[in-house]
């Protein structure tokens, strides 16, 4: 029967993106903010996973109010990205210059012209589907890295060939790695999306607290000697954005492979925490992020009787003892 709904979805997926196509770009973008809206009041255990992040990386420094008003501005974003995918048929290279702002074009200008492979690396913040496609319509074809998707075949395809057809070429973990390798042999621009959580991954400060960043975009770019070039798209408003292009990160290849690829982690976890406290928004508030870490809070709440209090704290101080980042 799962065929069946797979048939189903991608037929509706067409129809639907066949309307969006024909709406102007701030009418489906507007549409989608709202679809993304009513998102918000259909997912609520989505939303306690957003907001307990949210006020675990900003350590309750906001107030509950707006910690709520991030996670739901987050939820009108992610609808207007989806409307965004859905239109990707018309989205072509005038759309790219009137609507994306390219910010720090030189940056990859220079690490294209340097000689060695370049490996853009984004994270889960803004559009970042438009990320390859904004390379890929302005002239650099782009291998982007992604994890492939089981449940729904046919829509999964569909979607794919979207993408495809604006010269990002996806390939999947796996087999897949192998095209990446040929790819950076021939200097062709790949794309990772480089701050998911991986078993292969290592802990470093994300917010004041340790959390499991992936090393492979990292070791691939010390054994080929590539550049690392980040960059992260912001949503202005409605269908503009602001493309933004860090300098390239270069890891030391007279340091040891761990000692270099975590130097370069924490530049690029230390870069996108800048962009998510510029505008927290914008970022993937919307798993557990930190569900590996082995960082952990002890709030400490008095009912006025400081006899009760001593003993609360007693408690702490020997939590604190036993984990050393309690």
């Amino acid at each position: 029967m799962n065929w069946i709904l797979d048939w189903l979805l991608c037929g509706l997926v067409r129809a639907i993106g066949a309307f969006l196509c024909w709406l102007p770009a701030e009418g489906a973008v507007w549409l989608g903010e709202r679809l993304g809206l009513l998102g918000y009041w259909l997912q609520p255990k989505r939303v306690r996973v957003g907001i307990a992040n949210v006020r675990a990386a900003f350590d309750g420094a906001l107030p509950p109010a707006r910690v709520r008003r991030i996670i739901r501005a987050y939820f009108t974003h992610m609808g207007a990205s989806v409307v965004e995918l859905l239109r990707l048929p018309v989205i072509d290279r005038a759309y790219v210059e009137r609507y994306i702002a390219i910010e720090g074009r030189h940056h990859f200008e220079e690490a294209m012209a340097s000689g060695k492979p370049v490996i853009f690396l984004t994270g889960h913040y803004g559009n970042w589907e438009l990320c390859p496609i904004t390379s890929g319509l302005l002239g650099y074809p782009t291998l982007a890295l992604a994890r492939a998707q089981h449940k729904f075949p046919r829509l999964y395809r569909l979607l794919v060939s979207y993408r495809e057809s604006k010269g990002c070429t996806v390939v999947h973990k796996g087999w897949g790695m192998r095209r990446l390798m040929d790819a950076l042999k021939r200097r062709q621009l790949i794309g990772i999306v480089g701050d998911q959580a991986s078993r292969q991954g290592i802990f470093v400060d994300l917010f004041g607290r340790q959390a499991l960043v992936a090393t492979g975009p990292f070791e691939l770019a010390y054994r080929k000697d590539a550049l690392i070039l980040p960059g992260f798209i912001h949503r202005a408003r409605g269908p503009f954005h602001r493309f933004v292009l860090e300098p390239p990160l270069s890891l030391s290849r007279q340091a040891p492979q761990a000692e270099a690829v975590r130097a370069g982690i924490e530049q690029f976890i230390e870069l996108l925490s800048r962009h998510v406290r510029a505008d927290p928004t914008q970022w993937l508030w919307l798993h557990k992020r930190w569900k590996h870490t082995s960082s952990r809070r002890v709030l400490i709440l008095s009912d006025g009787k400081l006899g009760h209090l001593k003993q609360s704290l007693a408690v702490a101080e020997a939590l604190g003892r036993d984990r050393i980042d309690c």
